[in-house]
């Protein structure tokens, strides 16, 4: 799919900050206490979240296609592998080698823990080329979550060169079709017992809700999400409710919060 980056670039040089500097309500909710491994955050925007989870451990690398967005989130954290590239071109080397690549996007989700596995030397995607929203942030205008890995690679030394112990989509809004064949792909980078991450926009913001994209085909639905994902086993899946203040109230915005874990290697 086409998307602009270079008007990300400027929107992103528009403002000091285009996102705020903490991580999402849920990124930090849900993932606070999960032992750290090998990250990927795809459409990353500024990094907030790939640099909170790096702060904590994670070996992360974050993608976006805004060059802007990746130079902002590398002048806040060394910690961080930020690539500048189009989330739904991007692919991790280690993946084309193994087969995992495109052509996998339509294969079953059951073999996902034994074979996923992902190139981590790109980081930064911007939200735009990816298209989701930083949520967690009172300025709800659109824009914008890991590792199927294949282990008997016997150098294990460089952790990153195969699969992801969690991989992070987040308010990515764009058109169904490239959305599915993202998360698709995405799944099958997971290691096994991986962890798929996934939140954004829900549908039933618009009249629920507050904020957020007003375009019905670009945001989110729960059902269509755990279809893309058979196969593997569901941790968490809803509409959840994100506080956002509007005039000085607080009102609630309503995310789609998906959380769905690769299946572990046979003992």
């Amino acid at each position: 799919m086409t998307m602009d980056s270079s008007a990300w670039d400027d929107r992103y040089r528009a403002k000091e900050m285009l996102w705020s500097r903490g991580p999402n309500v849920f990124v930090e909710d849900r993932l606070a206490d999960v032992e750290p491994g090998v990250g990927l955050d795809l459409a990353s925007g500024e990094g907030r979240n790939a640099i909170w989870l790096a702060e904590r451990g994670w070996d992360m690398t974050a993608v976006d296609f805004s060059s802007v967005a990746a130079e902002r989130g590398r002048s806040q954290s060394d910690k961080v592998s930020f690539v500048v590239a189009d989330v739904f071109e991007w692919e991790p080397e280690w993946a084309v080698a193994d087969g995992l690549s495109t052509s996998a996007a339509g294969s079953n989700l059951s073999t996902v823990g034994d074979s996923g596995g992902v190139d981590e030397d790109n980081s930064n995607s911007s939200i735009a080329a990816a298209g989701g929203v930083d949520e967690d942030n009172s300025n709800l205008s659109t824009v914008r979550d890991s590792g199927g890995v294949d282990e008997d690679n016997s150098n294990l030394s460089t952790a990153r060169s195969r699969g992801f112990d969690l991989i992070l989509i987040a308010y990515l809004q764009v058109e169904a079709d490239p959305l599915a064949d993202l998360v698709r792909r995405s799944a099958h980078w997971l290691r096994p017992g991986g962890q798929l991450f996934l939140v954004g926009h829900d549908i039933s913001n618009i009249e629920d809700g507050v904020g957020g994209p007003q375009v019905p085909d670009r945001l989110w639905d729960v059902n269509l999400l755990l279809e893309w994902v058979q196969g593997l086993e569901v941790i968490e899946a809803g509409v959840v409710q994100r506080p956002v203040e509007v005039d000085g109230d607080v009102r609630h915005a309503l995310d789609t919060l998906v959380r769905v874990r690769a299946p572990a290697t046979a003992s």
